[in-house]
């Protein structure tokens, strides 16, 4: 029949033993205390290209020093060459900004209750300072400022700062992921079926019936060393099996698919990506899933959980060797 996706891919009854299942995590909360902590590892970098920066600025109230317009009445909005509009910039106030605007989010996601903002503030705007100081890869002559000139760096910067602001600065209170009970809390290979027009890989310790393979080589000798590898005990490729992990980027809440979840002889859960290099998106879903793997770890009650990047495929074997007691050796993969 013509338009029909020739290879089909289903979870094999009698492969069950080699089932994958994860939680579906829909968000996250503190167990305990009202103190604010920034958690400095989970800040992603953000980029500011010079191309992007306008020339000139119109003033608006986000691109004022204070917030506020009331020099100016209600005709025309001033416009500043690029130049003049920087020098009316202390970084400090950039930090206030920024800080101002992740205390607002911070509120609405969380609740006005949940911290009150004299003691909310001061903290994320020491944040915000180090922030703008550490974490802004700033590229030909852009300034700190600029960040408050074009939206999309503004989200960024406000989404890395809100990933870190926590509630509960002591080392007992952490984060825990919200898990629903029961069947909408659970996902699994289970029940996988599905048509593809993409060529198939054949698989051993997987419950479905077989891989898809995309275009890309690497994912292919990535799964090869995954099936082969003496202390894996299952693995499964992300592909349309229902797991993601939730994350924001600019501000909006988007979904990210890692590429593989595999079981050690150690017990561990192993979740796996393969990026050729590391760029400020990847650095993101890095965080994500590092939130992730803690807070569902935390629980107790879905297993323990690690997140493993890698940049060079081929060395994958031996990054999987960190959470196996039976080790992948490169000499007897010398023929691939």
């Amino acid at each position: 029949m013509a338009g029909h996706d020739p290879n089909h891919i289903f979870s094999v009854p009698e492969k069950a033993e080699y089932e994958i299942a994860f939680p579906i995590v829909t968000g996250y909360h503190q167990s305990g205390s009202f103190e604010v902590s920034v958690d400095w590892g989970q800040v992603a970098k953000v980029t500011i290209d010079p191309m992007r920066i306008p020339q000139l600025v119109e003033l608006t109230p986000l691109t004022t020093p204070d917030g506020a317009l009331a020099a100016y009445g209600p005709g025309e909005k001033p416009v500043l060459s690029l130049k003049d509009w920087r020098s009316l910039f202390r970084d400090q106030q950039v930090a206030f900004r920024l800080a101002r605007e992740v205390c607002v989010r911070w509120q609405a996601d969380n609740g006005a209750t949940a911290v009150p903002m004299q003691q909310l503030f001061p903290r994320v705007a020491l944040a915000a300072k180090r922030f703008l100081a550490e974490k802004l890869d700033r590229k030909g002559d852009s300034q700190p400022c600029d960040v408050l000139l074009v939206g999309e760096y503004m989200q960024a910067s406000i989404g890395a700062l809100i990933d870190a602001v926590k509630k509960g600065a002591s080392t007992s209170d952490a984060e825990v992921a919200i898990i629903p009970q029961g069947a909408s809390g659970r996902g699994s290979t289970l029940c996988v079926d599905f048509h593809t027009p993409k060529p198939i890989y054949p698989v051993n310790r997987c419950h479905l019936n077989a891989m898809v393979a995309d275009t890309k080589t690497w994912e292919q000798s990535a799964a090869f060393i995954i099936d082969t590898h003496p202390g894996v005990l299952r693995w499964v490729k992300n592909d349309r099996i229902g797991f993601f992990i939730q994350y924001r980027r600019r501000g909006l809440p988007l979904k990210y698919f890692p590429d593989f979840i595999a079981v050690t002889d150690k017990g561990n859960n192993l979740i796996i990506e393969i990026k050729g290099q590391s760029n400020d998106d990847a650095d993101i879903k890095s965080k994500a899933a590092q939130r992730w793997i803690k807070a569902v770890s935390q629980l107790g009650s879905h297993g323990l959980w690690h997140y493993l990047f890698v940049t060079d495929p081929g060395s994958l074997g031996l990054h999987i060797n960190n959470y196996t007691k039976s080790a992948w050796h490169q000499d007897d993969f010398s023929l691939i």
